[in-house]
């Protein structure tokens, strides 16, 4: 069995609270009858400050700063992307019903997420990566 840190449990698991908060807001909008692309561009970005604050806390231990929460919108801008893209072929061209477009296309951009969130929130302020495990 390969290892997997526990990291990157951690991120998993707070991934899983950020899918929650991100499809509830998804799906009350398209409730509301907004269009799925927007409904999907609110809900990614209230899910983002959470799991700003929730990764800073429990994933990577480091102190939120106004600095890193300028920067962590880029860890997410592949995922926006991919997400993006994602769901209007899910919806479009698979004819997936959209409220579970949302939820497959966020599963799709997860991995490439965490390794661009992973560089982002551990660069110390030499510029240097601290690794899972340093302090």
């Amino acid at each position: 069995m390969k290892y997997i840190s526990l990291q990157f449990v951690k991120f998993s698991l707070i991934g899983v609270i950020n899918t929650i908060n991100h499809n509830l807001i998804y799906l009350l909008m398209i409730w509301l009858d907004i269009h799925y692309f927007i409904s999907n561009i609110v809900a990614f970005t209230l899910s983002l400050i959470i799991s700003f604050f929730l990764n800073c806390i429990f994933t990577y231990k480091v102190q939120p700063t106004v600095k890193k929460f300028m920067v962590f919108p880029l860890s997410y801008l592949p995922n926006l992307f991919m997400q993006l893209i994602g769901i209007i072929f899910i919806i479009e061209v698979l004819e997936v019903p959209e409220y579970l477009g949302g939820l497959l296309s966020t599963i799709i951009a997860l991995p490439l997420t965490y390794l661009v969130m992973t560089y982002i929130l551990n660069e110390n302020e030499e510029g240097e990566i601290k690794t899972d495990g340093q302090t």
